[in-house]
C-alpha cells in the first residue's frame, strides 16, 4: 500500500457563446507514492501521476450528434520513466 496517495476530478461546462451548444472540459489526476511488492520490502514499485484530460462538444436542443475528444497521459518517476500521450475520439 502506498504511503502517500492523491484523486481529484475537475469539470467545467459552459455554453458556447450563445449557440444552443455546450462544451465540457475535465481533467482528473492520480498519484501514488512508491508502494512495496512484497511483504519484506524488497522489491518496490516507482511513483507515478497518472492525468486524464476530456473535451467534449454537445447540442442541447435535443439533436441526436455530439462530438467527444479524450486525451490520457501518463507522468512516471524514477528510473524506468517513460511518458506516455494518447487521443481518441467518436
Amino acid at each position: 500500500m502506498p504511503e502517500n496517495a492523491f484523486v481529484t476530478n475537475i469539470d467545467f461546462t459552459r455554453q458556447f457563446f450563445s449557440s444552443e451548444t455546450d462544451y465540457f472540459i475535465g481533467m482528473t489526476a492520480n498519484y501514488e507514492d512508491e508502494r512495496f511488492v512484497d511483504p519484506d520490502n524488497g522489491l518496490a514499485w516507482d511513483a507515478y501521476w497518472l492525468v486524464d484530460m476530456r473535451a467534449a462538444w454537445r447540442p442541447t436542443n435535443g439533436s441526436s450528434w455530439s462530438t467527444l475528444k479524450t486525451c490520457s497521459m501518463t507522468i512516471r518517476s524514477g528510473p524506468a520513466a517513460r511518458p506516455g500521450f494518447r487521443c481518441t475520439g467518436r
